[in-house]
C-alpha cells in the first residue's frame, strides 16, 4: 500500500503575485519544508515544467540550486522578474517614467484616463470610470462603475449616450488591431487566423489602450538603449506593470462574480470592462515584493553560490536532449524533483503567446506558438502530454530520486491523468497526501531504479472485475476510517491508489495514455455510483466533485474524522500554551496524515471555537479562559445542576448524569439533556439509544460555529440531528432558570429562543 504521507500545509501567499489567477494556487512553504527534510543546501533540484515561478524561487530561497524547464516566455520573465524583485518605490519610479511620456500634446497618464471619461449620475460632473460593464457580444456598455470625488456619488450606473459613443468610436479603426496582428503573425502567416480569434477578448478601446502602452514601453527601451532582453530592473518593472495591464484588459474578468481562474479564452457573459491606467497603478502594490533576491542566470550557466536558479528556455524534451549530449552537464546530479503539475489551461498559454510577441515580437514565442493552433484541450491529451514528460527525465534522472509533485486546483481528473501519465513512466508512487476541500494535493514519487516488467495485462474481464471489487472494497474501508461521509475528491484518490497498487494502469505501449486515462477514469466514476451502494449528498451528475459521499453498508460508525480533529486541537493547545495557527495545523496534518488530512476551514474553525480573541505580537493564540480543564469542568458541573434545579421548578423528576432525564409524575420520559464541553457529539446521536424528538444537546456558545460547521461539512449527521435533535447554549440554560415567565407550557417555545446561529469569526487567523 501506499505510504500515508503527512500533508504539508504551509501558509497563505502574502500578495497575490502577477497573473496569480492563471497559475497554481499553493501556499508558501512547502518546498522549504520538503527539501529541509531530505536534501543538504546546495543540492541540486529539478523543476521540469516551471509552471509555478514562486516554487522554483521559493526553493532557491531556501538554500538549493534548482533547474527550471520553462516553455512560456511569460513564465520565463516572471522567474527573472521574481528572482530580483523591486521594492514600491522602484515600481513607482518606473510607473512615473511611463505617465510622463507624451501621447501628442497629453501625457500618457491623462490620456488612457481618458479613454474612460465619463460623468457622475448625480451631479453631472466629469469623473474617471474605474471600468465600464458588458454583455458578450454586444456593441456598448450597459453600465459604469465610478466614484465622484465632486459629490461622493459611487457604485454601479447605467451609461448614457456620451459614454456608448466613447466605446463605439474605437471601433471604427482597425489600425491597433492590425498592429498587433502584425507583431503575432503577419499576412499569410498559418497562425493568422488563430491569432485573429484569440485577440477577440479584447475590446477595441482596450486594444488601442494597450497598444498605446507597448509603443511607450519601445520607445523608453530604444531611448535607454534597452533591448527588450536587457536585465535592467527599471526596464522589467515596465514589462510587469504592462503585463498585469495586458491581464486587466482583456475580458475574462466576470461580473460580478464567476470564473476567478478562467481556462477558457471567450468572454464572459457578463464582464469588466477596466480602466488601464487604474490596473497599472494597482500593479504596484501588487508586484511590490520583500523576498530577498537569488542569483539567477540562463542554461548552460549555473549557480555558484548555495541557493539560485537556471533557466532552461524551451521545453523539458529539448533539455532531456540536452543534457545528455552536454558534457558540461556531467557535473549536475539532481537529488530531487520538486515541481507543480501544470494543468492545461487554453486561456493563459494563448494569451501567454499574445503577450509575448506584442512585448519582444514575434520571433521571441518559439516553439511556444503552437498554443495558438489548439483550440480545446481534454484529460486524455493531457495524460499523453504528461507521460512524455515524465519518460523524458527517466532518460537523465538516476534511480531512486524524491519527487514532489504539487496538484493545484486538484480535481479528479487532473490527479488521474497526473498518476497514470507518471505510471506509466514507471516512476513509483510512495504516498498522497490530500487536502480535498482546498483541492491541494500532494503525491510522492520516486524515479524508476531500473527497467522492470512490473505490470498485468488487464483486458481480460474477470481481471477488471477483480479489480473493481477492490476499489469498492478499499473506498468502504476508507469510509469506515472517516467514520463519515468523504468527499468525492478523497474517495477518488483512495480508488486511483488501489488501481496503482493492484498494477490496474497497463504500461504496454500499444495502448496510448490517452486511452488509458479514459478506461480508469470510467471505471472509478463507475465504482462510486449507487448501484454499487453509494449515497450521494449534493453534487449532481455534472458537478460530482461537490458531492460528499457515504455508503449504505456501514451502519454504526465508530470513528469520526471532525470529532478527533476537535479533541486533537484542544489537547495541542492544552500542552502547548503559545502555539501559532500554522503549528496547530502541521501537528494535525501529521496527525491524520494523507487522504485523511482534514480541511482548513476545520481546523481554523476548531482554533476559533476555542481560543482567545486577542493573538500577541508574535502571532501566537491562548486558550480561552473558560475552556481551561479546571473551569469548564467547574461549569459542566454547574450545568448539570442547574437542569436538576429547572426540572424541580417545573414540577419534574431529574435522574441521571449523562444523560440528564426529565421525568414526569407518571415516570414518562419528557426530556434527556447531554451536557457537553465540545462539539463532538457523534458518539452520542449515533448511539441509537434515545428518542431524537426529546433528546437535547447542551453545550458552550463558544461551540455554536463548529457544531453549525460540523452539520453541514456531515450530511450523514445532519440527517440523524433533523430527527429532532435539539441544542441548548450554556448561557441560555441559566436564562431558563432565571425566567419568571418559564412554565410547562411554554418551555419548548422558551429553549427555541436561542438557537444555533453562525456569528462573525474572533479573528483573522490566517
Amino acid at each position: 500500500m501506499t505510504e500515508s504521507i503527512a500533508f504539508i500545509p504551509g501558509k497563505p501567499s502574502s500578495t497575490p503575485g502577477l497573473l496569480s489567477r492563471f497559475l497554481p494556487p499553493l501556499p508558501e512553504g512547502i518546498a522549504s519544508e520538503w527539501l529541509d527534510a531530505r536534501l543538504e543546501q546546495g543540492s541540486w533540484v529539478l523543476d521540469p515544467f516551471g509552471s509555478s515561478p514562486n516554487l522554483a524561487l521559493e526553493t532557491a530561497r531556501a538554500g538549493y540550486k534548482v533547474l527550471v524547464a520553462a516553455n512560456n516566455p511569460i513564465t520565463q520573465f516572471m522567474l527573472d522578474f521574481g528572482a530580483d524583485p523591486p521594492n514600491e518605490d522602484q515600481l513607482r519610479a518606473a510607473l512615473a517614467e511611463l505617465a510622463s511620456t507624451r501621447v501628442g500634446e497629453e501625457r500618457l497618464e491623462t490620456h488612457l484616463q481618458n479613454l474612460y471619461q465619463t460623468s457622475c449620475v448625480q451631479c453631472g460632473r466629469a469623473v474617471i470610470a474605474q471600468a465600464y460593464l458588458w454583455e458578450r457580444d454586444a456593441n456598448a456598455p450597459f453600465a459604469k462603475i465610478y466614484e465622484c470625488n465632486h459629490c461622493g456619488d459611487s457604485g454601479e450606473h447605467p451609461v448614457n449616450q456620451s459614454d456608448i459613443n466613447l466605446a463605439q468610436s474605437f471601433a471604427a479603426s482597425s489600425l491597433h488591431r492590425m498592429r498587433v496582428l502584425e507583431r503575432i503573425a503577419p499576412p499569410g502567416n498559418p497562425d493568422r487566423v488563430n491569432a485573429e480569434e484569440a485577440i477577440s477578448v479584447y475590446l477595441p478601446r482596450a486594444l488601442y489602450g494597450l497598444v498605446t502602452l507597448i509603443n511607450k514601453l519601445d520607445g523608453l527601451s530604444v531611448a535607454a538603449n534597452i533591448i527588450p532582453t536587457d536585465q535592467s530592473l527599471r526596464h522589467k518593472c515596465l514589462v510587469a506593470l504592462v503585463i498585469s495591464a495586458l491581464d486587466k484588459g482583456n475580458n475574462l474578468w466576470t461580473y460580478p462574480t464567476g470564473r476567478v481562474r478562467p481556462k477558457q479564452l471567450s468572454a464572459s457573459p457578463r464582464f469588466r470592462e477596466n480602466n488601464l491606467w487604474l490596473a497599472l497603478e494597482e500593479a504596484v502594490e501588487q508586484l511590490t515584493s520583500d523576498n530577498l533576491q537569488v542569483p539567477f542566470m540562463l542554461y548552460p550557466q549555473y549557480p555558484h553560490a548555495r541557493g539560485g536558479v537556471t533557466l532552461y528556455r524551451g521545453p523539458l524534451r529539448n533539455l532531456c536532449d540536452t543534457l545528455l549530449k552536454s558534457s558540461s552537464s556531467k557535473s549536475i546530479e539532481f537529488e530531487a524533483v520538486l515541481t507543480a503539475i501544470p494543468r492545461h489551461n487554453q486561456a493563459y498559454w494563448t494569451l501567454s503567446a499574445l503577450w509575448a510577441g506584442w512585448l519582444w515580437g514575434r520571433e521571441e514565442i518559439g516553439s511556444f506558438k503552437s498554443v495558438l493552433r489548439r483550440r480545446r484541450y481534454d484529460w486524455s491529451w493531457h495524460t499523453s502530454a504528461l507521460n512524455y514528460a515524465f519518460i523524458s527525465m527517466t532518460q537523465f534522472l538516476p534511480g531512486g530520486v524524491p519527487f514532489l509533485g504539487l496538484v493545484g486546483e486538484a480535481e479528479s481528473n487532473f490527479l488521474c491523468a497526473s498518476i497514470i501519465a507518471a505510471e506509466r513512466a514507471r516512476f513509483k508512487i510512495k504516498g498522497i497526501a490530500l487536502r480535498a476541500e482546498s483541492n491541494l494535493a500532494q503525491v510522492h514519487w520516486e524515479s524508476p531504479q531500473v527497467e522492470q516488467v512490473d505490470y498485468q495485462i488487464m483486458s481480460s474481464g474477470l481481471m477488471e472485475d477483480h479489480l473493481r471489487k477492490s476499489i469498492i472494497s478499499r473506498e468502504i474501508e476508507h469510509l469506515i476510517q472517516r467514520g463519515e461521509p468523504a468527499s468525492f475528491l478523497s474517495l477518488y484518490t483512495s480508488a486511483l491508489t488501489t488501481v496503482v497498487e493492484k498494477q490496474g494502469i497497463s504500461k504496454e505501449e500499444q495502448i496510448s495514455s490517452g486511452d488509458e486515462y479514459s478506461r480508469i477514469d470510467m471505471l472509478l466514476e463507475d465504482t462510486l455510483s449507487y448501484k454499487h451502494g453509494f449515497i450521494r449528498f449534493g453534487g449532481g451528475e455534472k458537478t460530482q466533485e461537490t458531492s460528499r459521499l457515504w455508503h449504505q453498508e456501514i451502519k454504526d460508525p465508530n470513528y469520526y474524522l471532525s470529532d478527533q480533529v476537535e479533541a486533537g486541537i484542544l489537547n495541542y493547545m492544552k500542552d502547548n500554551p503559545k502555539c501559532s495557527v500554522n503549528q496547530i495545523d502541521r501537528f494535525i496534518c501529521e496527525k491524520m496524515p494523507g487522504l485523511m488530512t482534514p480541511p482548513s476551514e476545520l481546523v481554523l474553525t476548531c482554533i476559533e471555537s476555542y481560543s482567545e480573541e486577542d493573538i500577541d505580537e508574535n502571532g501566537n493564540i491562548t486558550l480561552r479562559d473558560q475552556d481551561e480543564p479546571e473551569k469548564r469542568a467547574l461549569e459542566i458541573k454547574a450545568m448539570r445542576k442547574t437542569l436538576y434545579d429547572l426540572a424541580n421548578l417545573l414540577g419534574f423528576s431529574p435522574q441521571g448524569d449523562d444523560p440528564i432525564i426529565w421525568k414526569s409524575n407518571d415516570e414518562i420520559i419528557r426530556l434527556l439533556f447531554f451536557v457537553a464541553a465540545s462539539a463532538g457529539i457523534s458518539r452520542i446521536v449515533f448511539s441509537g439509544s434515545y428518542p431524537p424528538d426529546k433528546s437535547i444537546i447542551v453545550l458552550p456558545g463558544a461551540r455554536a460555529n463548529l457544531m453549525l460547521y460540523k452539520l453541514r461539512y456531515n450530511p450523514y449527521l445532519r440527517q440523524v440531528i433533523d430527527k429532532g435533535w435539539r441544542f441548548l447554549k450554556f448561557r441560555h440554560l441559566r436564562h431558563l432558570l432565571e425566567s419568571p415567565s418559564l412554565k410547562k407550557e411554554n418551555l419548548d417555545a422558551l429553549l427555541a429562543l436561542d438557537p444555533l446561529t453562525e456569528s462573525p469569526a474572533q479573528m483573522r487567523l490566517l
